[in-house]
């Protein structure tokens, strides 16, 4: 965040258009790299809600108190349960998308506490 506003205060340096085409030009500029920032962010929370989502999953699969009861239906059975709390797109093969990215992705703990999160310890 601090990078985007030095970007943005030199953009207030730089000196203002005095005609049509460079008001335009400055004007697409602003627009592009706020454009620019705002797929990054995207980007990256959506990632670390795919880690995250892995993670619960994987925690609850290794030490889940009522594992025996689901068995291989977890997924499906997430799948019907958060279709109805969060609607559609997140199918049998997110979920296991997502398990897996975690098993093949680990993220460090620090790396997680940048975010301001912390991971729940297993009961």
């Amino acid at each position: 965040m601090v990078r985007g506003r030095q970007a943005l205060a030199k953009s207030r340096e730089a000196t203002l258009p005095l005609n049509y085409e460079g008001l335009v030009t400055a004007i697409a500029q602003v627009h592009d790299y706020a454009q620019r920032q705002a797929v990054q962010a995207v980007n990256l929370t959506l990632t670390l809600r795919n880690w995250l989502v892995g993670y619960h999953i994987v925690e609850y699969e290794q030490h889940g108190s009522d594992r025996a009861q689901y068995g291989e239906r977890l997924l499906e059975n997430l799948t019907q349960d958060l279709r109805r709390r969060l609607g559609r797109g997140f199918g049998w093969r997110n979920w296991e998308m997502f398990r897996r990215f975690y098993l093949r992705y680990p993220i460090s703990q620090s790396a997680i506490a940048k975010f301001g999160l912390s991971l729940p310890s297993p009961k």
